[in-house]
């Protein structure tokens, strides 16, 4: 009897120091300090709201440190090579989808990982956020998902009215539809004197050729070409459809003659100057531009969908924006996805200071109250033309 009395203790003591090692196991990893590094364009006052929410889940998750540092949006790219070259790369960044492609053509990046989203496949992760994020924010290339959607904008087409009436045209009636009437509109709008250009009557931003590219490729998807196929893996120029979208660009030059390049060679700041009276390279953003920088044109100023081919394709401008990447040296990638979704779950916020943030339950009727011309906007976003993610893309 009293050996079973023993074997029974020395059992009960056994479970309990294995419930007590159990537990410690799973406290310590519970307890595990997690330290990632996050990078960003720094952009106010988005800088503080992306910080907020860093701070929210560093709350929520008291375990994970993030260090969260911005740079100019043009020095990133270069601040990030020069980190990985020193390995020291963060475990996260932030940056615009054509600038992210030289990491993901070396391989640098992880795909998503579902899990951090609390989900089980890429396609439930797709579903957290509008139709088309994803490609026009730069998070796809190449058939993987590599970057979560932080802001998305597209181009749409403007006009001051003021030109417009002073060329005898209607402001509610004449703005072109197709490309053929927005040459028209632009002949009627470009100002001579004596033989000397004084206004054009369109114009593009010469100073990189990011810029020229911008336009022209979605004269070439309208017409059922390209300048690379989605995958980045066979050229599309060498179509008569791509001939005729080239032309096109070309003509306003040389042929209708509505664009003299040697007048101005940044379009909005020409649009802004009333140096020319249509361009094609403005978000919704450019309101605030304009407000701040031209208030005299902000009240003339007209937003309408970029202009088709009578037979073309119904596809509008640019769609662009900036993704949310993980390195591939990171230690702690999972942790890193759970990082970028909490950056990224207050889109209404975003919204309220003039960018959109494509995740779905954002506030339609906030974005139309925030965003100047969001009924254009919006619309044509729908139809708009991802940039293929290529570093080769200007080029």
């Amino acid at each position: 009897m009293k050996m079973k009395t023993r074997r029974s203790v020395l059992v009960l003591l056994i479970l309990l120091v294995s419930i007590g090692m159990l537990w410690s196991a799973g406290a310590g990893e519970q307890a595990k300090k997690v330290e990632l590094v996050h990078w960003g364009h720094t952009q106010p006052p988005f800088d503080g709201l992306i910080a907020r929410n860093i701070n929210t889940f560093m709350a929520e998750n008291p375990n994970v440190t993030v260090e969260y540092a911005v740079f100019s949006d043009a020095d990133l790219p270069n601040q990030l090579l020069t980190a990985v070259a020193g390995g020291s790369a963060p475990d996260s960044f932030t940056i615009a989808g054509t600038q992210a492609a030289r990491f993901l053509e070396a391989n640098m990046l992880v795909t998503i990982d579902p899990q951090a989203f609390g989900k089980n496949t890429i396609d439930e992760v797709i579903a957290m956020w509008e139709d088309g994020a994803f490609m026009g924010a730069g998070g796809y290339f190449k058939g993987s998902y590599y970057g979560i959607p932080h802001e998305l904008s597209n181009y749409c087409a403007w006009i001051n009215g003021k030109h417009m009436v002073e060329a005898g045209l209607d402001p509610k009636n004449d703005v072109p539809e197709t490309w053929a009437e927005f040459t028209e509109v632009g002949k009627k709008m470009t100002v001579d004197v004596g033989g000397v250009r004084v206004r054009n009557g369109f114009g593009v931003n010469l100073k990189t050729a990011g810029f020229v590219a911008n336009i022209g490729f979605p004269l070439l998807r309208q017409l059922g070409a390209g300048v690379v196929d989605d995958d980045v893996t066979k050229s599309l120029l060498d179509t008569p459809a791509a001939v005729k979208a080239v032309t096109t660009f070309t003509d306003w030059i040389l042929k209708d003659k509505i664009w003299d390049p040697g007048l101005v060679n940044d379009d909005r700041e020409g649009f802004g100057n009333e140096l020319l009276s249509m361009f094609l390279t403005g978000g919704a953003w450019y309101w605030g531009v304009m407000q701040s920088q031209y208030p005299g044109v902000y009240d003339d100023a007209i937003v309408f969908p970029y202009p088709r081919f009578a037979e073309g394709k119904d596809i509008g401008g640019i769609s662009y924006g900036y993704s949310t990447y993980v390195f591939n040296s990171s230690k702690n990638q999972k942790d890193a996805w759970r990082v970028a979704d909490a950056i990224a779950s207050t889109p209404d916020d975003f919204i309220k200071e003039g960018l959109f943030q494509p995740r779905k339950g954002y506030d339609a009727e906030l974005a139309a109250a925030s965003l100047p011309s969001w009924d254009v906007f919006g619309a044509d976003l729908k139809k708009s033309t991802p940039r293929p993610v290529t570093k080769h893309y200007a080029e």
